[in-house]
């Protein structure tokens, strides 16, 4: 009986750790794809001398920064191009983030993905700086969605890395929102069929939809803390909400007069120089680093805690039941055994 016992309960155990672990930060500087808790991300940097950053947070949340030549940091869903979005029925995303642009003028807060048959790369972007995608080229009109007008852009990349590899030529549809923001719902089918209105391609299968930032040769950071993406009947995510870092209260500074030294002599005054004197070089200060952006930096041990996945806690909770069930049928047939002995 007592085996039994120590068997159940170090299976148990073993799982607890998890608990931990699913909500631990994951923080990458290279090109990198991967999955986590749902969703799909990838770190994509064009060179690897950017100095960029990406943190996955847990629930489809993460915070980045970007600098250098061209990043894309997103996380959503890959989806294998087996269907058309019509065949998925409605695609929508939920969010909230904290943008930033520290330098420069071409960056994106936008929902990124491809279709492939034809090969598209697509763009909603719903906060960018200076720069319209395209240079304001391709303009092919507007229409209304979300609380909102979006421009409709079309560009042509040649020769240009694509799923398909690092020399590819393919079209890219952008639907860019009038009013900047950094958190609602974007009904991404709707994007689709107002392009398809104006005759652009979207018979494609969908290769993937993901919430992104991109920076293109620029700076900055952003912290999107919310995440729900709604593909057909399938919801990934749940929603967040931003927390300011607390600060630590700095202790008061006591001012202690010292005592005067009996053995010290008192100080000679620093004799003043003379007017004809050449006034001594000031030194040289370094250039003073830019003023910080008002969202907490990737990896940052002040970044407001994630909870804990839903089905993970029901997970945890059926194996302590499972585990409590055995160790109560192990207990009664060992007191049964012993009646029975005795």
């Amino acid at each position: 009986m007592n085996r039994k016992i120590v068997l159940i309960l170090a299976v148990l155990f073993a799982f607890l750790p998890l608990v931990s672990a699913a909500s631990d930060p994951i923080t990458m500087t290279q090109n990198k794809r991967g999955s986590r808790d749902g969703f799909d991300y990838e770190f994509w940097t064009q060179r690897s001398t950017d100095e960029s950053s990406m943190t996955l947070t847990g629930g489809g949340t993460f915070t980045c920064e970007w600098s250098g030549f061209n990043n894309l940091l997103r996380i959503g869903k890959k989806l294998g191009s087996t269907k058309t979005y019509e065949d998925y029925g409605d695609i929508f995303l939920e969010y909230g983030a904290i943008y930033n642009i520290t330098r420069g003028d071409v960056s994106y807060l936008c929902v990124y993905g491809w279709t492939e048959n034809p090969l598209i790369e697509f763009y909603v972007v719903e906060n960018y700086g200076n720069y319209i995608p395209t240079g304001g080229q391709g303009y092919r009109g507007r229409f209304e969605a979300d609380g909102s007008m979006y421009d409709i852009y079309v560009g042509l990349r040649v020769d240009q890395p694509s799923i398909h590899g690092d020399k590819t030529t393919f079209e890219q549809y952008y639907s860019v929102r009038v009013d900047k923001r950094n958190e609602g719902t974007i009904s991404i089918t709707e994007h689709f069929k107002a392009w398809e209105e104006i005759g652009l391609d979207m018979s494609g299968t969908l290769y993937e939809v993901s919430l992104c930032v991109e920076g293109f040769q620029s700076r900055g950071n952003a912290n999107v803390y919310s995440h729900v993406l709604t593909i057909g009947d399938t919801v990934y995510g749940e929603p967040g909400e931003y927390v300011e870092p607390v600060e630590p209260d700095e202790p008061d500074e006591i001012e202690v007069e010292a005592e005067p030294s009996a053995t010290e002599p008192e100080a000679e005054p620093t004799p003043s120089p003379s007017p004809d004197a050449p006034a001594a070089p000031s030194p040289i200060e370094p250039d003073a680093p830019s003023p910080a952006a008002p969202v907490t930096p990737a990896g940052s041990t002040e970044e407001p805690s994630k909870p804990v996945p839903v089905w993970f806690i029901v997970t945890i909770v059926v194996i302590i039941a499972v585990a409590a069930t055995f160790i109560t049928i192990a207990v009664r047939k060992g007191k049964r055994g012993s009646d029975e002995a005795s």
